[in-house]
Formats: structure tokens, C-alpha cells, sequence
């Protein structure tokens, strides 16, 4: 059985720069992904022989959040 389905996935990015002054730019990054959590179903098993069969292979990564800080001159 093949899994024909839409998913939707909600992420989302802030940023904020900061100028110290002639010394250059720093930035601050954070980023977040699959906001909700949801572990949508992405691959099953598909050798129909297996005891396997039908079983789930590969689901959506849990939230990941991210931080990051760049200095640029």
C-alpha cells in the first residue's frame, strides 16, 4: 500500500542584526522546524514477503531548534 497524502510542515526564522557602530555587524539567527511535533509518516516497508511489511521506516525529524551568531566586518 503506497501512502498518498499531503502533510504540511510549519517553520519558522527570526533574525535581528546589530550594527557596533565601524566595527561591522552582528546577527543573531534562530530557527525552528517542525514547530507542532508531529511525526507524519513519510516511508513504510513496502516488500509485501516481509515480516516487516507495512511497517514504518522513516518518520518526520521531531522539533529542532537552532541558534546561530555571525559577526560580519
Amino acid at each position: 500500500r503506497c501512502l498518498n497524502y499531503s502533510f504540511y510542515n510549519f517553520e519558522m526564522s527570526l533574525f535581528k542584526g546589530f550594527m557596533l557602530g565601524r566595527n561591522g555587524q552582528l546577527s543573531l539567527h534562530v530557527d525552528v522546524f517542525n514547530i507542532f511535533n508531529f511525526n507524519w509518516e513519510l516511508t513504510r516497508y513496502g516488500q509485501v514477503n516481509s515480516p516487516r511489511f507495512y511497517g514504518i521506516e522513516q518518520i518526520l525529524n521531531p522539533r529542532v531548534i537552532r541558534f546561530g551568531v555571525c559577526y560580519r566586518y
